[in-house]
């Protein structure tokens, strides 16, 4: 093989790798603009007297913002069943909860289940809370746990969230780092290259 055909060889290759990376790069940015053009809206391809139209505008005033619910569960001690008075009285424990820093709304009254033996109500809360969740958990317990003669429970996305964020709260770095060593040393022993 002649040596400019060795070169053409290998430079079409690199020209076409270099042709994609320009090109990609000068409109890879536009791609991000397509959703502010393009409409999802499904009201845009109907009617405006279709029966649809008007059902999609209507229920624009039945959505709600988002919130992030902690759900309460009270149990009686033991196997016992909860009178209405522990019923009353979480109903006041959750009402006292309204307008507390984090909480959106009234949160619920205090229901019983079907078999009598437990309440259950839900509080929402702001999904922005971020580092504020656990200390408006750390409230909610509180004002529950004060309902005599039962046993309260938090649970829900609130309870688990601020139970993840306390797990992943104790991570410091240097275990980070320790970890980041670990898989480069693995790496190094599995490709013998330093840049691999």
């Amino acid at each position: 093989m002649s040596t400019p055909l060795r070169w053409a060889g290998r430079l079409v290759p690199l020209l076409v790798l270099v042709v994609w990376l320009v090109i990609g790069g000068g409109l890879g940015p536009y791609a991000g603009k397509l959703g502010e053009v393009a409409t999802n809206d499904q009201a845009a391809f109907l009617p405006r007297s279709a029966e649809s139209t008007r059902v999609l505008v209507e229920q624009e005033a039945f959505r709600q913002e988002e919130t992030l619910p902690a759900l309460v569960v009270w149990t009686a001690p033991g196997d016992g069943r909860l009178d209405p008075a522990a019923q009353a009285a979480a109903t006041r424990a959750l009402a006292s909860l309204k307008g507390a820093p984090g909480v959106v709304g009234a949160p619920s009254p205090a229901l019983p289940s079907t078999d009598g033996e437990a309440l259950r109500g839900i509080v929402q809360l702001r999904p922005d809370l971020g580092d504020e969740l656990p200390a408006t958990i750390g409230r909610i317990d509180a004002a529950v746990s004060a309902v005599p003669g039962t046993e309260a429970w938090l649970g829900g996305p609130a309870a688990t969230q601020a139970d993840l964020t306390d797990a992943f709260a104790g991570i410091d770095g240097l275990l980070l780092v320790v970890a980041l060593v670990t898989v480069l040393v693995i790496l190094l022993l599995v490709y013998r290259s330093v840049l691999l």
